[in-house]
């Protein structure tokens, strides 16, 4: 993993993947605790979050053609346009916004969609056969205890600073995968699958 992280493109394919996932869970695990603490009903809970796992899932096949198609690097940049818009959006949606809400959660269902399977493509393309397998394994732990961290620490974050700080805290970790993003080679948009 510390040879991959040298390098800027498996980097930025780590960071993507873990960016992404950190991002989503950070914001889904609260935002059924934010609804029902402003009195939403279970029902309304469960429409946003059925949305929300339909943009995880539902648009896979779209993004795993859109990563051949164009290219992972760039998926990798619109689901992380796709995270900013969810959050942004979360961050001014009232608590009961039937409207806003779910909107904000199917974007954050996207965004980790082309996040992970950009971020995916993009490790297993880049990187030598012998490490692959490894790498993928060790990201994938990465992530999720990324993830873990971001779900424990979101509660303190939602007590604290109110559902608006949890989104304002979701985009401060995708500063990293921007940075890495603005910083790879040029040239390497489109890379060969």
């Amino acid at each position: 993993m510390r040879t991959a992280v040298r390098e800027p493109i498996p980097r930025f394919a780590i960071l993507a993947i873990v960016c992404s996932h950190t991002v989503m869970v950070g914001i889904m695990v609260m935002t059924p605790v934010h609804m029902t603490a402003h009195g939403a009903s279970l029902l309304a809970v469960g429409i946003v979050v059925s949305i929300h796992i339909f943009g995880m899932y539902g648009a896979s096949p779209l993004f795993g053609w859109l990563a051949d198609r164009i290219g992972p690097v760039l998926v990798i940049a619109g689901g992380a346009v796709l995270l900013l818009a969810a959050a942004l959006i979360g961050i001014f949606a009232p608590p009961g916004d039937m409207l806003l809400l779910p909107l904000a959660l199917g974007l954050l269902g996207f965004g980790w969609s082309a996040g992970l399977i950009g971020g995916s493509m993009l490790l297993t393309t880049t990187v030598d056969p012998a490490h692959r397998v490894p790498l993928q394994g060790a990201t994938d732990a990465t992530m999720n205890v990324a993830a873990a961290a971001s779900a424990a620490l979101s509660g303190v974050v939602l007590g604290t600073a109110g559902y608006a700080g949890v989104n304002v805290v979701a985009i401060l970790v995708l500063v990293p995968l921007a940075i890495a993003g603005f910083t790879l080679p040029r040239g390497r948009m489109r890379v060969a699958t």
